[in-house]
């Protein structure tokens, strides 16, 4: 007896974690297609307006764009490689800017979960610092690999600097993360490195 509902349950749990997962990846084409689909009226913009020079150029960009996600998407583990795709798509407040180092190792399952929370709880952070007058800002995203670890370089635009309480509640929200925050001189860029003696 429970043994029979014990293999419902399970069935049932592996029915809605593939039901999620096929959500996800729907949601995943219909961000992508919204996505080129502006690309195409950009484009078909510099048409109208006969300006093949800024076409060439536009087109170049999204050319350096795939590029950069083609590397990202080939982080492993995967899950690491989808939630940096989908930071685009799940804080659209600011423009993603994404950079790999090309080659980066694989990750054990444990150190891309620790730089997953590190991104997302970044990420939410960042979020009032976003818009400035309605405009949406670039923030450029750098993961790579140093003999200590990883290095996440965030790179926002704009000029104003963090407050020094707010910052304080990054560094120590990355502090239990296992991470150190570092702020720059400028006092609007900042990098966080993740030690690789948890990569295990």
């Amino acid at each position: 007896m429970a043994a029979g509902w014990m293999r419902t349950w399970m069935r049932r749990l592996e029915k809605q974690d593939r039901e999620r997962s096929v959500r996800e990846q729907l949601e995943l084409l219909s961000w992508q297609r919204h996505d080129w689909l502006n690309h195409l009226q950009v484009l078909m913009g510099f048409t109208s307006l006969n300006k093949p020079e800024r076409m060439s150029s536009y087109l170049q960009e999204l050319v350096h764009r795939l590029e950069i996600e083609r590397v990202t998407s080939q982080v492993e583990p995967p899950q690491l490689a989808l939630r940096l795709a989908l930071l685009r798509r799940d804080h659209p407040e600011w423009q993603w800017v994404l950079e790999v180092e090309e080659g980066l190792g694989p990750l054990k399952e444990k150190a891309a979960d620790q730089i997953g929370w590190i991104l997302e709880a970044t990420a939410v952070w960042l979020k009032p610092f976003a818009e400035e007058q309605g405009e949406v800002r670039e923030l450029y995203l750098q993961l790579s690999q140093n003999p200590e670890g990883w290095l996440l370089r965030f790179r926002p635009e704009g000029e104003e600097k963090y407050p020094t309480g707010e910052w304080q509640q990054l560094r120590e929200k990355i502090k239990a993360y296992g991470g150190e925050a570092m702020l720059g001189d400028s006092g609007r860029f900042f990098d966080i490195q993740v030690p690789s003696g948890r990569n295990t």
